[in-house]
Formats: C-alpha cells, sequence, structure tokens
C-alpha cells in the first residue's frame, strides 16, 4: 500500500481505538454502583480501556494487507496484551499515588498527586498498547516504535483524559479527545517510525495486486500462497505454502529458497540465498517483485 493509504488507514483504525476505548470506559463509569469499591472500578476501567485499544490498534497490519489470518492473530494478542497492560497501569497509578496517601479520603490537597499519578498509568498502559503486533511479529522495530508511539500518545492523550475528568467530571464526552489521540497518535507515530526505519519495500510488479508495496520492517518475512505469510501471492494456483523467506541483518535483507520445486530468481538468476540490492527484480513463481528505497 502506498504511504498516503497507510496513514489514511491509520487514522481510521486509530479513531476506531480510540471510540471504542471510551465507549468501555463511559460504560464501567455508569455502572460503577455495581462495583464493591473504587480500585475495582479502576482496574476494570484499564483492563478494558487497554484491551480495546491495544486489540485494534494491533490488527492494523492485517488489514493493511487485507490478511485475515493475521488479523485474527493480531486482534488475539492485542487483546490480552491490552488488558494486562491496562490492569498494570492502572494498578501501577494507584500505587504511586498510595505513596503519597496511604489511605482515606482524598484531600482537595491532593487531587493534583493523583492527576500525576494517572497520567503515568496512561504513559505505561501505552507501552503495551503500542507493543502488541511488534510482539506478533518479534520484530525489535516493530518493539521500538509501538514503545515509542504508544508512551507519547498515552501521556499526550491520557493528560487531556485526566484534566476533563479532574476540571469538568460531569461531562463526559471530554474524555473523547484524549482516547482519539491516544489511538490515533499512536497508529501514526508506529507507521511513520516503522518506515523512517524499515529496510526498503518490496512493489509487486505484475499480478493481480500489482503495484501493493510491502514495507520490510521485520526480521523475518515469508512469501508465499498460505494466508500466513506474511506476503501473500495470489494469482500462481501452483505455488507452495511458503515460498521464500526474508530476513533482516543489520543493514541487509537477504533472501532464501524453502521451496525446490519452486525455484526462486533474483534478476533472472536462480538462487537458493542471496543478499539483495535495491532494484533487484525477485521472481517467485509468476510473480515478480522490485525491491527498492522506502
Amino acid at each position: 500500500m502506498k504511504t498516503k493509504g497507510r496513514y489514511i488507514v491509520g487514522m481510521a483504525v486509530g479513531f476506531s481505538a480510540g471510540l471504542l476505548g471510551w465507549s468501555l470506559l463511559e460504560l464501567v463509569l455508569s455502572l460503577q454502583h455495581l462495583f464493591p469499591g473504587y480500585r475495582y472500578i479502576l482496574l476494570a476501567s484499564g483492563a478494558l480501556t487497554g484491551a480495546s485499544l491495544s486489540a485494534v490498534l494491533a490488527s492494523m497490519e492485517g488489514i493493511l494487507h487485507k490478511n485475515i489470518t493475521k488479523i485474527h492473530k493480531e486482534w488475539l494478542l492485542g487483546l490480552v496484551w491490552g488488558a494486562i497492560g491496562g490492569t498494570i497501569g492502572a494498578f501501577a497509578g494507584q500505587l504511586l499515588f498510595n505513596w503519597i496517601l496511604p489511605e482515606g479520603l482524598m484531600p482537595e490537597s491532593f487531587r493534583y498527586p493523583y492527576y500525576i499519578a494517572r497520567i503515568i498509568s496512561w504513559g505505561l498502559m501505552g507501552a503495551f498498547i503500542g507493543t502488541a503486533e511488534g510482539l506478533r511479529a518479534r520484530s525489535g522495530t516493530k518493539i521500538t516504535a509501538g514503545l515509542i508511539s504508544g508512551i507519547s500518545a498515552g501521556v499526550v492523550g491520557g493528560t487531556l483524559v485526566e484534566t476533563g475528568m479532574l476540571l469538568f467530571p460531569g461531562d463526559s464526552w471530554l474524555k473523547l479527545p484524549g482516547f482519539l489521540i491516544i489511538g490515533m497518535g499512536t497508529a501514526l507515530l508506529n507507521i511513520l517510525i516503522e518506515e523512517k526505519n524499515s529496510a526498503g519495500v518490496f512493489r509487486m510488479l505484475n499480478g493481480s495486486e500489482k503495484g501493493r508495496k510491502y514495507l520490510l520492517n521485520q526480521k523475518k518475512i515469508s512469501l508465499g500462497s498460505s494466508r500466513h505469510n506474511d506476503i501473500i501471492i495470489k494469482g500462481d494456483p501452483g505455488l507452495p505454502a511458503t515460498v521464500a523467506v526474508l530476513r533482516r541483518r543489520r543493514r541487509e535483507v537477504f533472501i532464501e529458497n524453502r521451496d525446490r520445486e519452486a525455484p526462486l530468481s533474483v534478476n533472472d538468476r536462480t538462487v537458493d540465498q542471496t543478499a539483495l540490492k535495491y532494484e533487484d527484480v525477485i521472481q517467485v513463481g509468476k510473480i515478480k517483485f522490485l525491491y527498492e528505497v522506502r
């Protein structure tokens, strides 16, 4: 997908994540009379908002590549990882505040320390929200991008959410902009950082998806006909499930054949494994790719 398209999809996914997270927080707050105490409300809201934000944001890569199998895996991992992060973030924020005020009611003078503690908890939850896809892909580049984007968006968006709750507790909609910043900010910063640190792109030169671009932003990228691959090759019924693998080693990208019955060629030369250079033409079955600068 072209860069502009990636950002449009990122904005849409981030908006959806923020809207869902805000809706679930409001649901918990509307049912707070059913909870036995404030800490249970805090943990429930943290787990639900973290799970929803992370699940939607983690599925972005699968959505970009129209890969249903990847979406399911990303969504499930994001749901669990985000719930853990939201719970830890809520607990850490409360623990931090309890160091200041161990027990009892919250005097007026302690509103602002609590405010700071809650913002820190949003940043911690953002770290989990941003890194779910990187963990699934086992990509250090993606994890680093997720940490930077998640913490940044979590702190900024969380500040808006907590400001709205502190100054205008009766106006629930004032928390929505903060959630949208968390969702959209995490998604867009992730895309930006990954693009800046990618090893280039694979552009499909023929077939039904001619022109589609795949960002090389993982240590290992598989190619083949199966939906379990990172790059799914359509239009070649004789292609094996996984025909080749791209591996990133420092600044170099290598490609290796995974099925001898489906020859792999680079610049019309059959290879088993080779380092790639920009402008190399790679043929996998009947489909050709161009390895080019981002």
